[in-house]
């Protein structure tokens, strides 16, 4: 009974898995920082039956990775997917020594496409260093001049390759060649000694050309030593570090954009696993500080992105960590790998030129228990992971004025560096501090400015990896519009309500800027909107201009006439030049007359009625 439910829990897992990988959508837009590439990872599946020792990319995304599989090398496509010929031709190529397999330890690729392995017993011939040609058959053009075990290899500008390890020959522990595996005779005569007088376990270039160099050694410096690109000794750097002392423990380097110097290892001090130094060998107190305890045990490989992060793989809970270049913990990618639940260490990291990380080791998809889940990672040994980078730069498009304002918009980045954008920011006259736009959009409106003063803009993206690049500039010169010319700024009407594009808003036959915001009728609405006001009285005065409101018996213009009187006569009330047409009076001299007619008719009836009786 208990065979027949094993048998079920393991069915469903598989099933599980199986629709797992189905599932999975190959874009990369929908990724977050630090999970597993599942679509990569399920193209490698389970090809490298023992641990990858070193990963590299090649510029046109293929990536390798070398350690002590019947391969050697081994190549897969950028989406994952196995590159059978190159692998074909690899194992023809790495057949071992003396009866043992190859061990790669080292795989550097070179700007024509050749690839340079490094390691111990790779073939009967050659032990320790070989090139392959592009397609994975051994190129016998290359000069194959080292002896002794190859643990690292690096390449100058110039095409250089410098080989580190425990050699002997052609120089004791650190050798530079030419790209065609000839001896640098000048450069490696300072090494015909043995300078370091313990392991050498690996070197970088600089980008200032020094080369950094990490070992059990305590000449010339402890652990950590610097060397000019002649190969002489860098006094200054060497005299000056405080370097890492630990003897035991294979100790890994890698420099940073800015020439500094990262060390990881098995040491506790000055750092715990992890040391900062600059090129001038002082130690990184702040670095170190803030990545604090993060490693619990050894680290094994190290990079640094191009936007300066630091990549720290090794046996330590997480496997992978990622920190920023001030050394805080990215807890967000952390977390994320942690999720991955990778089964064993991380010895080799390599950065793809969209931000992605490929990385080998010990890790498997094996399950403990047929029933357990399937882990997330569903490869051997090789995976990628998902890793946002900053955004690409955005167009500015244009910056229209407005009042102690201007209104952007702009084309969003044609990258987001793998990783949603959460805002964008603006800045003043190429300097000064970077101030939150609060959108996700593609315009927005920058309040705050000084009408008349010509301002040059520029915005950045931001998204979970940090700020993009800046935008092109574009100038503006906020204005106080007046659009209709009537006085009054646009802004201005917007806040009275009047028609910024009408200078006479309600055809009253009165500018908006004449009227102004005066209620002269006190009615709660000013001039400007009303074409009429109110007469209460009726006497012809508007209220605002009539001192009386409840009669019309006031005199308005002061023509000695009431204004009822003018309303009725049909003069103007408020023109003391307008005045009602009245009758001249009777002159006086005619009234004596005009009495005297009167009385005349009065006597002559009197009289008449007298002689009628």
């Amino acid at each position: 009974m208990l065979q027949l439910r094993e048998c079920f829990l393991f069915f469903a897992a598989c099933t599980a898995l199986v629709v797992n990988i189905a599932g999975v959508s190959p874009a990369r837009a929908a990724a977050t920082d630090g999970t597993p590439d599942t679509a990569f990872n399920a193209n490698v599946g389970t090809i490298l039956t023992k641990d990858v020792s070193d990963v590299a990319v090649q510029g046109d995304g293929k990536v390798l990775a070398g350690g002590r599989f019947p391969q050697g090398v081994a190549r897969f496509d950028a989406d994952g997917t196995p590159d059978a010929a190159f692998n074909s031709n690899t194992t023809n190529v790495f057949t071992g020594f003396e009866g043992i397999g190859p061990y790669v330890m080292a795989v550097l690729v070179q700007g024509d496409g050749k690839i340079v392995v490094g390691g111990d017993r790779l073939t009967a011939s050659q032990r320790y260093l070989i090139r392959l040609n592009a397609d994975g058959t051994r190129d016998q053009s290359f000069t194959e001049s080292v002896t002794g075990e190859v643990k690292s290899l690096a390449q100058d500008a110039s095409g250089n390759i410098v080989v580190a390890g425990l050699l002997t020959s052609p120089s004791q522990r650190l050798a530079r060649l030419d790209k065609d595996g000839n001896s640098d005779s000048a450069f490696n005569g300072q090494f015909a000694t043995d300078v370091f007088a313990a392991n050498v376990w690996d070197a970088t270039v600089k980008p200032n050309g020094k080369i950094a160099v990490s070992g059990a050694f305590t000449t010339p410096a402890n652990g950590i030593a610097q060397f000019n690109s002649d190969g002489t000794p860098d006094t200054d750097f060497n005299n000056t570090t405080a370097g890492v002392p630990d003897t035991i423990y294979q100790k890994y380097v890698v420099a940073t954009p800015d020439n500094d110097v990262i060390v990881g290892g098995h040491f506790t001090s000055p750092g715990q696993r992890i040391a900062r130094f600059t090129d001038a060998g002082a130690t990184d107190t702040g670095f170190i500080a803030n990545v604090g305890s993060t490693l619990s045990s050894r680290v094994m490989a190290l990079a640094v992105q191009a936007d300066g992060k630091v990549l720290a793989g090794g046996g330590f809970t997480g496997r992978l960590v990622r920190f920023a270049a001030d050394g805080t913990p990215d807890t967000t990618f952390n977390s994320n790998v942690a999720a991955a639940s990778l089964s064993g260490s991380v010895s080799a990291i390599a950065t793809q030129a969209d931000g992605q990380v490929v990385i080998g080791g010990s890790f498997t998809s094996e399950v403990m228990f047929p029933w357990d889940p399937p882990r997330p990672v569903t490869s051997d040994r090789l995976a990628r992971l998902n890793s946002a980078t900053v955004p690409g730069a955005p167009v500015l498009d244009s910056a229209t004025a407005g009042d102690s304002s201007t209104d952007l918009a702009w084309t969003a980045p044609t990258s987001d560096g793998g990783a949603a954008i959460t805002d964008y920011e603006y800045r003043l006259d190429g300097s000064g501090d970077w101030t939150s736009l609060s959108t996700t959009g593609t315009s927005a409106t920058v309040t705050g400015l000084t009408n008349g003063v010509t301002y040059s803009i520029e915005i950045r993206a931001v998204n979970e990896a940090g700020n993009g690049g800046s935008s092109n500039a574009v100038s503006v010169t906020p204005i106080n519009p007046d659009s209709d010319s009537d006085g009054v700024t646009d802004a201005q009407e917007a806040i009275n309500g009047t028609d910024p594009a009408k200078a006479d808003t309600d055809d009253d036959g009165k500018n908006d800027g004449a009227e102004g915001t005066t209620d002269s009728d006190n009615d709660g609405t000013i001039d400007a909107l009303e074409s009429s006001v109110t007469d209460t009285d009726n006497d012809g005065v508007p209220d605002e201009q009539d001192s009386n409101n409840t009669s019309g018996d006031n005199d308005t213009d002061g023509d000695g006439v009431s204004n009822a009187d003018e309303v009725a006569a049909g003069t103007d009330p408020m023109d003391s030049a307008s005045i009602p047409v009245t009758e001249p009076p009777m002159p006086v001299t005619t009234l004596p007359t005009f009495v005297l007619l009167l009385l005349s008719l009065l006597l002559g009836l009197f009289g008449y009625r007298r002689l009628a009786r």
